[in-house]
């Protein structure tokens, strides 16, 4: 898969810098290419950030900014000098994950015709910010890319193959206390739980509502009748010769977390 690769102080400079007001804001980076097994596909790794004056808009609003061409050209020139790929960054103001609009569809388009007509052949990137997280994508298509930033630790910032596309409103009271970027991390993670009794079952369905998916989970026990009452979601079936323990269809708490988790 291709990704992006920004510092995280870079990240952060750009988070400071674009969403601070009213109006979409906007951003250039210049990024060196490099391939590597680890990745399966190329990588953009960022290596200057410029941000545009008010005298380098054309027109900004709250939903809409549009770069002087003379701005976009003396970058274009620098990365075609120095050999560099070309990231558009832009501002989306919603409290939301962001999603691109058929406006970014169609200024992508007229950018990447304007860099092919500048021979700036390989791989370039769009990337939106907004209060809830980012996106990023390749210049002028659909292929969606990695975005992962680096400090003290790496993280994945964003990842098509992880994304929920879960609506809003199924998370709003939490969404309301940890933001949605918040919550987009939590839906993120991979949680993994030793021990599957009455804390560590409780511990998986919480996390569950609280919107993970991504589970690890060890416990080599079955469920029988001394800890039956200590399993979520576990039942005693009522047969010809007594009470048989069980978990419907299932008889191992690993089992029976899949099918929590599935549900």
């Amino acid at each position: 898969m291709n990704e992006i690769r920004i510092s995280s102080a870079d990240l952060a400079s750009l988070r400071s810098r674009l969403l601070v007001d009213s109006v979409e804001r906007c951003a250039i980076l210049l990024a060196a290419t490099a391939s590597s097994a680890d990745v399966g596909g190329a990588s953009l790794i960022v290596r200057e950030m410029h941000f545009p004056g008010d005298d380098d808009y054309l027109r900004q609003t709250s939903v809409f900014a549009q770069l002087a061409p003379a701005f976009v050209a003396r970058l274009t020139k620098r990365a075609q000098t120095e050999k560099l790929q070309l990231i558009f960054v832009h501002s989306h103001l919603s409290p939301s994950p962001p999603e691109f609009s058929v406006t970014d569809d169609a200024g992508e388009q007229e950018l990447a015709s304007f860099m092919e007509r500048r021979e700036l052949t390989g791989m370039h990137g769009a990337l939106v910010l907004s209060p809830g997280g980012l996106r990023a994508r390749v210049m002028g298509s659909m292929k969606e890319v990695r975005v992962v930033s680096i400090g003290t630790r790496r993280l994945v910032e964003f990842d098509p193959a992880q994304h929920t596309g879960l609506p809003d409103d199924q998370y709003d009271r939490q969404i309301r206390a940890f933001g949605a970027a918040g919550q987009a991390a939590i839906q993120r993670l991979r949680v993994a739980i030793v021990g599957l009794g009455g804390t560590g079952s409780v511990l998986v369905q919480q996390l569950v509502h609280l919107g993970v998916r991504d589970f690890l989970v060890i416990d080599p026990d079955v469920i029988e009748r001394t800890n039956l009452n200590r399993v979520v979601g576990a039942k005693a079936a009522v047969g010809a010769h007594g009470v048989v323990v069980a978990s419907p269809g299932l008889d191992d708490h690993a089992g029976f977390v899949a099918k929590l988790i599935d549900a």
